[in-house]
Order: structure tokens, then C-alpha cells, then sequence
């Protein structure tokens, strides 16, 4: 299952090969010369990378590997494996001895789960972040966390965090994946930097230090999404945190014919008379639309103020075309009167349909996010020589 906290290898690869396809599609449309042909060359290329990556570090059965290329490049049927157990933003013990989890559920929210059986459920994201200091209060209980990956992953993992050019230690990556300290790249979990971080009496991280956070809103007249990234390094270096998708949201009206909506489905109808046809009627769709639009933005910044409102200060980044984005600045505007200790940039482009990956890049691109850490890329083992010397 797909989390936004912990994004599970089969999803992570399955979105990869869908985004593939879609930019295969329009690629073969473009002119074999154009400029246009050469950049989405260049993005798929960057998508099978990512791709052969996880697949290298995560699928070892050689035949469940030629599945998933075949579903990668040809759209074959989606393999189910590998399976993994799915990792927890927390794990703890409660003053009574119980076993408190907070998990990612079906449905894009979380569960909070007492002795195995689920307590609450929130579509909220869960925002614990490593620089907390237990107990923790998690609704009704107080917890002290707990961790279930041998020390000597643990110590795999400190030694890659604090010196970054290292490989990663893909040997340990299930057991990191599964107690919730990595994803599905190695990229650290908040959870992650508190286990790190017990015995030094701080935050780790790339560069460590304060806390910045990001609220990142996205808007078209269709679509809204809302993403948001905790990082410990300031914006121009590199952080392993991801950018995690708190809220997608359609606007079901963009979607209905005029007809759904409108008395007439052509504006400006000539209308016939006893003495002929009169002048034509204006049902003012152009002012419908913008209402309609100006509506569904309002209901975006109300969400992502209760998004933004879980951190104590916060970074809020518009990201729109033009036009949505005159809709979207008020709309925010209206949740921040007064001093705040919340700081909006605006980027005037249209992102919404890429994927969380692949926005990250062209927001730290843009220099609104610090970019994201990098993984080194696979490098091809040499064959072996089939004429060894005598």
C-alpha cells in the first residue's frame, strides 16, 4: 500500500512505470526533432533510472524483475511482490504497557492502533517530527517509542546519514523499511531521525539543526493538491526528507457539461419569436466558471490551513498558473491576518500533474524546497571475462 509518509516499493515502482507511459504517449506525438521530444526524452529517461534503482535494491527473484520491466515498459500486468509489512510513524508503549502504533491506512489517512486493534482514525496527516521529546501524547496516551531494527542497521544507517557520499546499506533495507526509519528510496523518515537521534540528544540529518517546514499548495480550475516536506537543512542544501501528500482534491464542477450546470448548453442562443428570431441570450458562463473556480480555491486554502496549522511556523508555497494564483493569494491571504509565523512564496507555473518525486525537483529548481538528496546511480557490474588467464 502506497502511504504518503511511507511510500511502499510496489507503489513507488507502479507510479513510475504509469508516469512512463503517459510521457511515452505524449513523446511519440511530439516532432522527431523538436525541443519539446528531446525534454521528455530526457524525463523518461530519468523515470527509468529511478525505476532500475528500486528495482535493483528491492526485487532479488530474476523473474518477478522481468515482470516488473515488462509492466514498466509494455503496461503488462502490475506484479504484487515483494511484500512488506507496513511500517509505522510510531511505535511505542503506553503507562499501561500497551502497544501504541500510529499507521497509514487504505484510504490515505492514519490509524491509531492500541494492542492491535484500531482506536481512532484521522485523514490528517500524523506530523511527528524527530526534534519531539518523549513521552509523547498521543491522543489518550502517553508513549515512550520503541524500535525493532537490530543495531547494527541502525549503525548502517547513521554512518550513510552523517557522511552522505556513502552507499547506502541496501543489505539492512528491510528491516530499516519495516520498523519505519526509511522509504522506499532510503530516504530518512522522521521516525528515522528520533532513532538516530536518542542517544545524542538531538536531531540528525544531513546538515542537523532547525527545523524547517513546508506547506506547498497546488491549484488548477480541475485539481488541488497539498504536499508538505519537514526538513533539517536550510533551502540550498540537499535533504533527505520527501515531500508528502497530505490532500488531493478534484473539483467535481470543472468536470459537468455546461448543460449540468446551465440552462442552455450554447451561450448566446438565438431564441425564434412570434415575428422571428430575437437577439440572443446571455446566461453569463464566463462569471459562472470564475465563480465556481474562485469557490473551489476558497476550499482548498481552508483545508491547507489545517495542514499549515500543525506546524508551529511554516513556509507556505503557492504554486499555480497565473490566473489561479490571483485566486489562490487571497484565499491564503484571508488565514494569515496579522503577524504570523508563516512565510508565503508564490511560484506562477502549472505542476499539479506531477508526481511528488518529480515536483520536489522542479520546486528545489525553482529554489522555493531544498533539493533532494541523491541517491548514486547503478553502475552495471562488468561481465566476467569467459577466457580467464592459465
Amino acid at each position: 500500500m502506497a502511504t504518503n509518509d511511507h511510500p511502499d516499493p510496489i507503489e513507488r515502482m507502479a507510479e513510475l512505470g504509469r508516469e512512463y507511459r503517459h510521457l511515452r504517449q505524449e513523446h511519440d506525438r511530439e516532432a522527431a526533432r523538436g525541443a519539446s521530444r528531446r525534454q521528455l526524452g530526457r524525463e523518461m529517461q530519468r523515470l527509468t533510472d529511478r525505476f532500475e534503482r528500486l528495482l535493483e535494491h528491492w526485487v532479488h527473484d530474476a523473474a518477478l524483475r522481468d515482470a516488473w520491466s515488462a509492466y514498466f515498459h509494455h503496461g503488462a500486468e502490475q506484479p504484487q511482490e515483494p511484500r512488506l509489512s507496513l511500517p509505522p510513524l510510531l511505535r511505542g508503549r503506553n503507562e499501561a504497557g500497551a502497544v501504541v502504533e500510529i499507521l497509514p491506512a487504505s484510504d490515505g489517512g492514519y490509524d491509531l492502533i492500541v494492542d492491535g486493534a484500531r482506536a481512532e482514525h484521522h485523514e490528517i496527516p500524523w506530523h511527528l517530527e524527530p526534534e519531539l521529546i518523549e513521552p509523547f501524547r498521543i491522543g489518550e496516551h502517553t508513549c515512550h517509542e520503541t524500535f525493532s531494527a537490530p543495531d547494527e542497521a541502525v549503525a548502517a544507517l547513521r554512518t550513510f546519514v552523517e557522511q552522505p557520499r556513502t552507499s547506502p546499506p541496501w543489505v539492512w533495507s528491510r528491516e530499516l523499511y519495516e520498523d519505519g526509519l526509511i522509504d522506499a528510496d532510503f530516504a530518512l523518515t522522521p521516525r528515522g531521525a528520533r532513532r538516530l537521534g536518542e542517544h545524542q540528544g538531538e536531531s540528525p540529518g544531513i546538515a542537523g539543526g532547525e527545523r524547517h517546514n513546508y506547506c506547498v499548495i497546488l491549484v488548477n480550475a480541475a485539481r488541488a493538491r497539498i504536499l508538505t516536506l519537514a526538513s533539517t537543512t536550510p533551502l540550498g542544501r540537499p535533504t533527505l526528507a520527501t515531500l508528502d501528500e497530505a490532500a488531493d482534491t478534484v473539483n467535481p464542477a470543472s468536470r459537468a457539461r455546461d448543460g449540468e450546470r446551465l440552462s442552455d448548453t450554447r451561450p448566446g442562443l438565438r431564441r425564434e419569436g412570434p415575428h422571428g428570431p430575437r437577439h440572443g441570450v446571455s446566461d453569463r458562463r464566463d462569471a459562472h466558471r470564475d465563480e465556481t473556480e474562485r469557490r473551489f480555491v476558497e476550499s482548498v486554502a481552508d483545508e491547507a490551513a489545517e495542514v499549515w496549522s500543525r506546524f508551529h511556523a511554516c513556509t507556505i508555497v503557492l504554486v499555480a498558473a497565473p490566473q489561479a494564483l490571483g485566486l489562490l493569494r487571497p484565499a491564503v491571504a484571508r488565514h494569515l491576518r496579522g503577524q504570523t509565523p508563516y512565510e508565503v512564496v508564490e511560484l506562477p507555473r502549472e505542476l499539479t500533474k506531477l508526481a511528488a518525486p518529480a515536483l520536489h525537483d522542479a520546486l528545489a529548481g525553482a529554489g522555493v524546497l531544498p533539493p533532494p538528496g541523491r541517491l548514486p546511480p547503478i553502475k552495471p557490474l562488468p561481465a566476467p571475462n569467459p577466457w580467464p588467464p592459465r
